[in-house]
């Protein structure tokens, strides 16, 4: 027991993260193929050919253009689910020990593939393909697991890109961002649970279907009875049922609208899809703040069990990508306008750093009540034991030193514990030139110069309403192999930043029995997030 608080809210099972930074990133050329591309009858997702570009030839330009080593090999086996043919396949699999980042396979016939499982062969992950076809393989969306996150995370890589859609947009002063453009939303359900799910809605459910599947508990009654809740959010809703309302203003035609519309749009629509997908009866806390909505929501989870009104809880946040939300910060100047170097755009806290990179993604955390937990043999992953959340009170964008202070004091004091006892920081870091400056100073003075300090961020972009929530999932990760990595992109630091124990140029071994997440939105809300490694 701590500060008379009962570290409840055990974080049990994460979410299987749908997150911009997992397809641009690739595993360095000396570790197996992270990732094979399945293309031909059953394309449903991945990197879609646009209107007018032919494969392989355009679509390997255009991947190499992304910073992958391509290898393109057509199996011959199209049609072809006879023994003769699967040993083609087996043929083209074997040459592919040549260990280039991203394989593209053109393959016709589904059925030859039906042996390959990479649940058990993490060499090869397939995807584009109909998952009726594939009634034994499992496989994730978007095809990138842990060890690839964690290679290509080590490895220095970002999901960073350049966005040739936005050419259009000529007042957009950025062509970067970095979206998770591998993952085809539509079709994730059927229809009738789809009505009510845009994007944002559908990468929020599956983060949480993964995570309750992890944590055991999809299939416990204790999820459709009271006792279960969620708190999550977004900075706002899904952008197309935006643009027919913006029609109807326009037109004064209603288009496309329908009795749905409005759910896709509004900024709880993930916690209330959450909700209605899983049947869930308890408290709903719809956290749209921003840049502290996953956050918030991993905190406002926490406080609800340690209050005893619930036993379990879904907790995060998600965001789709859209040029609006770019556009944003491109007209408070604060985006990166490296548009010829999209891989090294984002760097915060580095010298030459000239604004943030926006993405896309969702993560879902599963907690529960420690007893609770432990009596049903739950493997628990990490304790939330401290939280807090402030305002600034003073300006609706310019952080505040003093309360990013006292909120990183009020959670350590939540915690029960010391500065000097946590492991490392898991910075907000969003590469804004007065934001890391601000964030530096306020770590320094709570935390010193001796405490592992990084971000996120440079990997996979600002995620806004989602990147709390991923913060906190890869921290947990990271906390548990005792090794964090390096900030990405972060060569020389800014001398305008306070001194800190940056985290940069390799991974860091640590030893950590608590690490501590910030994270800092629009209208000045700040959080803090301390969590315990599980005993």
């Amino acid at each position: 027991m701590r500060s008379g608080l009962k570290p409840y809210g055990a974080a049990k099972r994460l979410v299987q993260l749908l997150a911009a930074f997992l397809m641009p990133v690739a595993a360095p050329a000396t570790a197996a193929p992270a990732l094979v591309l399945a293309f031909g009858d059953s394309l449903t997702a991945g990197y879609r050919l646009k209107p007018g570009e032919s494969f392989p030839a355009q679509l390997e330009a255009r991947l190499r253009r992304d910073g992958f080593k391509v290898s393109v090999h057509n199996a011959g086996v199209s049609g072809d689910t006879t023994a003769q043919g699967r040993a083609r396949l087996g043929w083209v699999l074997q040459s592919l020990k040549a260990k280039p980042d991203l394989v593209i396979l053109e393959l016709g016939a589904n059925d030859m593939l039906r042996g390959i499982d990479p649940e058990k062969d993490q060499s090869y992950v397939l995807f584009g393909l109909r998952r009726e076809t594939l009634p034994k393989v499992m496989f994730p969306i978007g095809g990138y697991r842990k060890p690839e996150i964690r290679a290509a995370m080590e490895s220095g890589r970002t999901g960073v890109k350049y966005i040739p859609e936005w050419d259009r947009l000529v007042d957009l002063g950025t062509r970067l961002g970095s979206p998770a453009d591998w993952f085809e939303h539509e079709g994730a359900y059927k229809r009738q649970a789809m009505r009510s799910m845009g994007r944002v809605a559908v990468m929020a459910v599956k983060s949480a279907e993964r995570a309750l599947a992890h944590a055991g508990l999809t299939d416990d009654p204790v999820l459709k009875s009271s006792r279960t809740g969620v708190a999550c959010g977004s900075s706002f809703g899904s952008t197309p049922p935006t643009k027919d309302f913006v029609n109807f203003l326009d037109t004064g035609r209603a288009g496309s609208q329908n009795a749905t519309s409005y759910i896709r749009m509004m900024s709880h629509t993930s916690p209330v899809n959450l909700a209605v997908f899983f049947g869930l009866q308890g408290r709903v806390f719809t956290t749209s703040s921003a840049c502290t909505s996953g956050s918030q929501g991993v905190g406002s989870a926490f406080e609800a069990i340690q209050a005893g009104k619930a036993d379990v809880m879904l907790a995060g946040g998600a965001e789709e990508f859209c040029p609006t939300m770019t556009m944003v910060f491109d007209r408070l100047y604060a985006t990166s306008n490296r548009n010829n170097d999209p891989q090294t755009a984002s760097r915060p806290f580095d010298a030459s750093r000239d604004g943030l990179v926006i993405g896309e993604g969702a993560a879902i955390l599963v907690l529960e009540e420690r007893e609770r937990a432990l009596a049903r043999g739950a493997t628990i992953l990490a304790e939330i034991v401290g939280y807090a959340t402030n305002c600034d009170g003073s300006h609706i964008s310019q952080p505040s030193e003093s309360t990013q202070i006292d909120v990183m004091k009020l959670a350590l004091e939540t915690a029960g514990i010391g500065a000097s006892d946590v492991g490392f920081i898991s910075g907000h870091g969003t590469g804004t030139v007065a934001g890391d400056v601000v964030e530096s100073k306020a770590s320094s003075a709570v935390y010193g110069s001796q405490t592992p300090f990084h971000t996120l961020k440079g990997h996979f972009g600002h995620t806004l309403g989602a990147c709390g929530a991923i913060e906190a999932w890869l921290g947990i990760e990271m906390m548990n192999e005792g090794r964090i990595v390096a900030t990405a992109n972060l060569n020389e630091i800014d001398p305008r930043c306070a001194e800190l124990d940056y985290v940069k140029s390799e991974p860091r071994k640590v030893d950590a029995e608590y690490f501590v997440s910030n994270n800092f939105a629009f209208g000045g809300i700040n959080t803090s997030l301390v969590v315990r490694r599980a005993a």
